[in-house]
């Protein structure tokens, strides 16, 4: 039997007492209520409605399992391909996963009038069309209404936000907190969404990765781009109602199109990496052609605008840039959470961290390489899949990816054996020099008893020996430094090729200070992939500890 995964998710939100028993009527707010819909109260009788957006994994840290990718390679400079980790807010019933809310429409001038008050909205709003929102009654309030809000600058939302969230918190009606979901019995709240959230859930989220879709442009076929989006080929420029077009796979409007939605973050030339500029709006608006819509695509609006007319800087205001809420939780809300997540670092810490986009950039250059290479593999096999035409092609370009694999994990092996074993040769001789610097100084202690027994002729002998033992302590320490700066490098490989060069090492006719170099080399590498910290101070401790008493 094949189980829908939208009915899965619905079925989740029941179980998590979400108000999704049945669809609701029609409202202005929610014109194409659904199963799952989660709905928050708004004043003047109106609402907010979201749709619970499944993230996989039951743990806090998530693993490879949530690991996605984002960017088009087709697309701009600012689109390009990267690898993140998408994680939820809230976590859904029987650990089937984790959840975060997005608003099912965006926000509208009615939501925010609802809220704000009309006054407050013909003062912030920058778009002609609103001044005449007073003038109109009947069905022409409401369709403008419904419009997406737009024209309003950046101080106007974190208002708008602010005021939403402190409506729904007033403790004098505890009833409007009902609907929101909770971690650990504290409530979520309002805010914008990340550009992770967005684009994951743009994309079609869990239900489009299980279908093979999730890397496509556009979650819809392009010939049915028109249902599902207000885009400049078929809106004329102009913003239309919530609700008109198709919703996605994740029962999301206008997601592409109509306006383009803030996101919570500065823009950065990458989701990553780069300048912080201005706010980073995605999904385009009805100036955006269709043949630029696509779900990676990322514009940045402006806090503040120049004129050069006036020759100052304004506010700015984007008549074709509105918001879509989200509702989040804070990372820590209790300090018994704080222990929980702590406990679950450990073990993400040290298992599947490493494997993250986070870990592998910490990753030696060659092994990032190679995380690029198996990107290269999925991107092939999914071309193979929608166009057997070119299937020779691709195969015999698959196979070159595959040698240059081969040569790229051969190359991290030798790598990795070279410098373990230089590694192994410092820590042997940091030992020796330890070693014989311990014996120096016991003897230097005998004399000294011998010189205040028998007077200065010893005193010479003293000297000598003690200079001996500085000389060997400061030996080992050279040998320390140089081993602490292998042991760095070593741990910038993967924990297989380490394993495989310390292996390779442990079976040769080792001494016994080379057996004892080569546990403790075992136990530094280990820590540094945990910390990415040269611990010299730590390390030396370690070496004086085990070579002040073992015997040549």
């Amino acid at each position: 039997m094949i189980v829908h995964p939208i009915k899965v998710l619905a079925a989740l939100v029941l179980a998590a007492q979400v108000n999704a028993a049945e669809a609701p009527a029609a409202t202005p707010a929610n014109p194409k209520p659904a199963e799952g819909d989660l709905t928050l109260p708004m004043p003047a009788d109106t609402t907010m409605v979201f749709r619970p957006i499944l993230v996989p994994g039951k743990s806090f840290w998530g693993g490879e399992e949530r690991i996605i990718q984002l960017g088009d390679p087709d697309g701009g400079m600012f689109e390009g391909l990267q690898r993140v980790q998408i994680n939820g807010s809230f976590p859904a019933p029987g650990d089937q996963g984790w959840f975060y809310y997005l608003g099912k429409y965006e926000v509208t001038k009615g939501q925010y009038v609802a809220l704000m008050g009309l006054d407050a909205l013909l003062a912030q709003s920058g778009n002609p069309k609103d001044k005449e929102l007073a003038k109109l009654t009947g069905q022409g309030l409401q369709a403008a209404l419904s419009e997406p809000l737009s024209g309003i600058g950046w101080p106007a939302v974190e208002a708008f936000v602010h005021a939403y969230n402190q409506w729904l918190f007033d403790s004098g009606h505890p009833e409007r907190l009902k609907n929101l979901p909770r971690l650990e019995g504290v409530p979520g709240y309002l805010r914008l969404p990340t550009e992770v959230e967005w684009e994951y859930a743009a994309r079609g989220g869990e239900t489009a990765i299980r279908a093979g879709t999730f890397g496509d442009a556009i979650p819809v076929p392009a010939a049915s781009l028109n249902n599902y989006a207000w885009h400049r080929d078929n809106a004329k420029a102009k913003v239309r109602p919530i609700g008109l077009r198709e919703p996605n796979a994740l029962g999301l409007y206008d997601l592409l199109g109509n306006v383009q939605e803030l996101a919570a973050q500065h823009f950065l030339p990458e989701i990553w990496q780069g300048k912080p500029g201005g706010l980073v709006a995605r999904g385009g608006s009805v100036l955006t052609p269709a043949k630029e819509l696509r779900s990676a695509a990322r514009a940045e609006v402006g806090i503040y605008r120049w004129d050069p007319d006036r020759q100052r800087m304004e506010e700015q205001r984007s008549l074709t840039t509105g918001i879509r809420l989200t509702i989040g939780s804070d990372v820590i809300v209790s300090p018994n959470y704080w222990q929980t997540l702590q406990t679950g670092y450990d073990a993400y810490k040290a298992s599947i961290r490493a494997n993250t986009p986070v870990g592998l950039t910490l990753e030696h250059p060659v092994a990032q390489g190679a995380s690029a290479v198996g990107m290269a593999h999925a991107g092939i096999d999914e071309l193979m899949s929608k166009n057997q035409a070119l299937s020779t092609e691709l195969t015999r370009i698959k196979s070159y990816i595959e040698q240059a694999e081969q040569k790229m994990d051969q190359a991290q092996q030798e790598s990795a054996r070279s410098l373990a074993q230089d590694a192994l040769r410092n820590a042997a001789n940091a030992g020796s020099f330890l070693f014989g610097a311990t014996q120096m100084s016991a003897r230097a202690k005998e004399l000294e008893e011998m010189v205040k027994q028998l007077g200065d002729r010893f005193k010479d002998q003293l000297k000598l020996v003690k200079d001996k033992a500085a000389e060997k302590r400061q030996n080992a320490s050279e040998q320390l430094d140089a081993y602490a700066k292998r042991v760095a490098e070593l741990g910038e490989y993967g924990n297989t090729y380490v394993d495989q060069a310390l292996a390779v090492l442990g079976k040769r006719d080792l001494s016994e200070r080379e057996r004892t170099a080569i546990v403790l080399l075992a136990n530094h590498v280990a820590q540094y992939r945990a910390t990415r910290r040269i611990s010299r101070e730590a390390w030396g401790n370690d070496f004086e500890k085990q070579y002040g008493t073992v015997s040549k």
